[in-house]
């Protein structure tokens, strides 16, 4: 499905942006992003090697200065392999990949 539900729904607060998306990228992250700036901008979802990817690249693209960053552990994809050949992707275009324990 597509709501946050369990501790991730639980762990949301009135502050925290949530953006839907009708395909790969949300043209509304992006939007957004061209008119903030951030020092640092942090990214969660699924399907790594599709939707993650592809709003990481957008963000980088909104935000060139900023550092764009994915927590290995809050992202995944129906193919293992895809999903580690995307991490390696995501690491040569210089996207901090957070460890776990890195809340």
């Amino acid at each position: 499905g597509w709501r946050l539900y369990g501790k991730t729904a639980q762990a949301m607060r009135p502050q925290d942006l949530c953006f839907e998306k009708s395909s790969y990228g949300s043209p509304e992250l992006f939007d957004y992003l061209r008119g903030a700036r951030a020092d640092r901008i942090v990214l969660v979802g699924l399907v790594s090697n599709i939707c993650v990817l592809a709003n990481a690249v957008l963000a980088m693209t909104a935000q060139p200065e900023a550092e764009i960053a994915v927590y290995t552990d809050a992202i995944s994809s129906f193919d293992p392999k895809l999903h580690e050949q995307t991490l390696d992707v995501m690491r040569g275009i210089n996207i901090t990949l957070l460890p776990p324990d890195a809340v």
